[in-house]
């Protein structure tokens, strides 16, 4: 049996939320720093709770559907938060590091 594809696909509406609802509780992101002293760990329910506020304060700034964001922030919890958020609005992430050089955002952006 073949599913029916969807019109328009949304990781962070069809399958995060989704996860939120049918498995709340299980481990949706563990993060470890580098030098592996600090950890933290969110449940679908806490990244899915997330991921809508950072959409919200997006939508708030005036981001929307097809808008471009850059996200500049090393690999921690709050990066993916964000590319989530942007993501739910239908804004197009473009994933950045603290590493990019002026040269390199001027080229993404």
């Amino acid at each position: 049996m073949v599913a029916e594809q969807p019109g328009y696909f949304n990781f962070a509406r069809d399958v995060m939320e989704r996860w939120a609802r049918e498995r709340p509780n299980a481990c949706a992101l563990r993060w470890v720093s580098d030098g592996g002293r600090k950890e933290q760990k969110f449940s679908f329910r806490q990244l899915a709770e997330r991921l809508r506020r950072a959409a919200g304060l997006f939508h708030a700034l005036g981001i929307k559907r097809g808008d471009r964001a850059l996200v500049i922030l090393p690999r921690v919890p709050q990066w993916w938060i964000a590319m989530l958020g942007l993501t739910k609005l239908g804004a197009v992430p473009i994933p950045g590091t603290p590493l990019l050089t002026a040269k390199d955002v001027r080229y993404r952006i």
